[in-house]
């Protein structure tokens, strides 16, 4: 895909240099950059690198998992249980989907750390914390990211939208776009008492702002 990328925008610079044509990015792609700015590892705030670690835990064990399946058939038995969805690194949704379904998982998860905290304390002769406890999440960790959830929701669904097949999208562009940079201040007010949070949307806004313009009409 990124060489793809690559030699279309290299099409697109020499048609516009030999026909006086301007050359426009694939919208798509540049909410996808932007979208990035949110998981990237270098903006990546502590309880996504936390979240990352556990799902790779639990699906690489079989016993966690199975230890996460029995919680959801406590908290739900009418409902199939869940698996906790790996990121793809090329994938940006991959990302929002992990953490889409953590928050999902919200309750199980947090009935899974008291579990092994129980477990602990019952037994005396076991004084070290399990790699489990070590990394399941708290509700803290969920608050921050039901925040990146609804933070990235725009994104996905713009991006959904721009992706259609079945219409014209190219006349939605200017629609989205002034949305999304609405929901973006409106994240960055929201996150007013989370300075790290604050970051990431402002990191967010600028790139978008960088890309879009502020006035958008």
């Amino acid at each position: 895909d990124v060489y793809k990328r690559q030699n279309m925008n290299k099409l697109g610079m020499i048609a516009c240099h030999d026909h006086d044509v301007q050359h426009h990015y694939c919208a798509d792609h540049i909410l996808h950059l932007t979208a990035l700015k949110a998981i990237a590892s270098d903006t990546c705030i502590e309880p996504l690198k936390s979240l990352k670690a556990l799902v790779t835990f639990i699906n690489s064990s079989p016993q966690s998992n199975a230890k996460l399946v029995d919680c959801q058939k406590k908290i739900s038995p009418e409902k199939k249980p869940l698996k906790l969805l790996n990121e793809v690194r090329t994938r940006w949704w991959s990302t929002y989907s992990m953490i889409q379904r953590a928050n999902r998982l919200k309750q199980a998860l947090l009935m899974m750390k008291r579990n092994e905290v129980m477990l602990r304390q019952q037994n005396r002769r076991q004084l070290a914390v399990s790699k489990l406890e070590q990394l399941c999440l708290d509700e803290d960790d969920f608050n921050t990211l039901g925040f990146l959830e609804e933070l990235l929701a725009p994104f996905a669904d713009a991006q959904r939208c721009l992706e259609g097949e079945k219409y014209v999208n190219i006349s939605l562009i200017v629609l989205v776009i002034k949305k999304l940079q609405s929901a973006l201040v409106g994240a960055y007010a929201a996150a007013e008492h989370e300075p790290q949070l604050q970051r990431v949307v402002e990191d967010m806004l600028s790139d978008f702002n960088e890309r879009w313009g502020e006035e958008i009409s």
